[in-house]
């Protein structure tokens, strides 16, 4: 046998030896709790516990690491083991397991809120345990020590004063800091006097009422409806599912973090069901925020994130407060308005601005890290659209005979030649009739593709134009068929104020500065 032969066939002795001492050790020092979890579970005051998958890669490179973390764990009362949910499919659904793997700690039986979202290591694991054993109130017996919870940083501790011999106020607070311990830390001075206390940057927030109301104060401030968003609570919120609003602003604007506030709970408190309502510092997310060229000068700023995309509210904050305004920016991700516009522009977008495409061309796939501002160069290798305001969005494919441009100058071109469709929409309707009822939740903008098998009306909103569609109709857009419609009627009024040798005379508003309409024209399709 050759030397590389020699050297390979050593080199898998110790790979095949090395993975035997690692099933072993696997075998040997972690808790298998497909069977029998409770009573697994029961036996140690606390578990450590991985739920995986024999499938997933990724659950079988941890076993090892929770092994070896098994055979180093001092603690005689925390237990440390794994679930194959291929296996124990019940057990796996009663925690509401959905990615593998995923890691959870338990205290007498009943598992911790937040999950274990650190490295994934020996080290990291019994430092984590450590921590999660400490008791849940941390007792102080001198007065100053209180001074510097939550001087600053977005920690959140909540501060109790009461004298040992008050058994009942010390066992309620405890039970709740067992309970609310992921979200808050619970202090305990021990003094004559019994008050309660919430303090986050410096910020406090005393408890006034009964004592049988604690427990609501102690959640509103530890588990707010509208938090703050830190990289260590991120995580938490993605996992929810639910789309994030955030507020960037810097953290001590808190005259707009608190109008904010104020918008969110008078004007759709109701969407806290199915939107996760935060507002972060935005000096700790720049990077994230880059790709919407939005600095430090453009804050404060509002960002709905999708898990697809980021869209700005691209109206002044104050607007919030307009009837209708916040509701409809909500809505929209629900109704793809908001990936419909990312992705073929804004028709009412309150800035002029260059959105960047791929592929030369101009429906691509956007590339939003490369767009521009109203007032710099596109040049002939780029390619995408410029969002005018006023129902414009002008298309660029590459081009190399195309001279260089900037938007401010094509978009003042197209003012001057192109309707004015910013009230352009479409209102959505039911029953496959444009005279049904009413879907105000499925209403689009101008340049959104209305598909077959949707009914209602296009709205051009000049001079009263509507178009009426059954579901039986090709894909269009309002905007190319409120510009035929517009032609159309616009022919006609030309057409009668030639043959009568100009006895009539009406100022076609069109093209021009419209006006309100004297008249009404509602159109069908086949009119056209």
């Amino acid at each position: 046998m050759n030397i590389p032969g020699v050297l390979i066939f050593w080199w898998f002795g110790l790979f095949r030896l090395r993975q035997l001492a690692l099933t072993d050790l696997v075998s040997t020092e972690l808790a298998q709790l497909n069977t029998n979890f409770d009573k697994e579970i029961d036996s140690f005051q606390y578990f450590l516990v991985s739920f995986g998958a024999s499938w997933c890669p990724f659950s079988n490179l941890l076993l090892p690491v929770l092994a070896h973390t098994a055979l180093h764990n001092p603690h005689k009362n925390v237990g440390i083991g794994y679930v194959d949910c291929t296996v124990a499919q019940a057990v796996c659904s009663r925690y509401n397991i959905v990615k593998y793997p995923t890691i959870k700690f338990f205290a007498n039986g009943f598992p911790r809120k937040s999950e274990y979202r650190n490295p994934r290591d020996a080290r990291q694991f019994l430092q984590f345990i450590n921590r999660e054993i400490q008791p849940a109130v941390f007792k102080h017996t001198d007065p100053s020590e209180l001074a510097s919870l939550a001087a600053s940083g977005p920690k959140k501790a909540l501060i109790g004063t009461f004298s040992a011999g008050n058994k009942d106020i010390k066992s309620k607070f405890y039970d709740l800091a067992e309970s609310f311990r992921d979200l808050c830390e619970f202090h305990w001075f021990e003094a004559p006097e019994v008050s309660f206390t919430f303090k986050i940057r410096g910020t406090t927030i005393s408890f006034e009422g009964e004592l049988e109301n604690i427990e609501g104060f102690i959640k509103k401030n530890c588990q707010p409806a509208i938090d703050e968003l830190t990289y260590e609570n991120s995580a938490q919120y993605v996992e929810e599912g639910k789309p994030l609003l955030v507020l960037f602003a810097l953290i001590n604007d808190t005259t707009t973090i608190e109008f904010y506030k104020r918008a969110v709970d008078h004007m759709i408190p109701h969407e806290k069901k199915r939107v996760k309502f935060l507002y972060a510092d935005a000096t700790q997310f720049l990077e994230q925020l880059s790709v919407l060229r939005i600095g430090l000068e453009d804050l404060p700023v509002l960002v709905i994130d999708s898990y697809r995309h980021l869209y700005k509210f691209d109206r002044p904050l104050e607007d919030l407060e307009i009837p209708g305004v916040f509701q409809k920016f909500v809505s929209d991700i629900f109704n793809s308005q908001h990936h419909e516009r990312f992705h073929r522009g804004n028709p009412i977008a309150h800035r002029c601005a260059w959105r960047q495409t791929s592929n030369c061309n101009h429906a691509g796939v956007r590339i939003p890290f490369h767009d521009k501002t109203c007032r710099e160069t596109v040049q002939p290798s780029d390619s995408g659209f410029c969002e005018c305001g006023h129902g414009i969005v002008l298309g660029f494919d590459c081009e190399e005979s195309r001279a260089p441009f900037i938007c401010e100058v094509k978009c003042s071109e197209a003012q001057e030649t192109k309707p004015d469709l910013s009230s352009c929409s479409w209102r959505q309707t039911g029953n496959c009739d444009p005279n049904g009822p009413r879907e105000p939740e499925l209403d689009s903008d101008c340049l959104t593709l209305i598909v077959r098998g949707r009914s209602g009306v296009c709205d051009c909103g000049v001079d009263g134009i509507k178009i009426n569609f059954t579901c039986e109709h090709e894909t269009v857009t309002c905007e190319e068929e409120c510009v035929k419609a517009i032609k159309s009627v616009m022919a006609t009024f030309l057409e009668v104020e030639k043959s009568e040798k100009g006895a009539f005379k009406k100022t076609w508003s069109i093209f021009s500065a419209f006006r309100p309409a004297e008249s009404s024209y509602s159109l069908k399709r086949d009119e056209l």
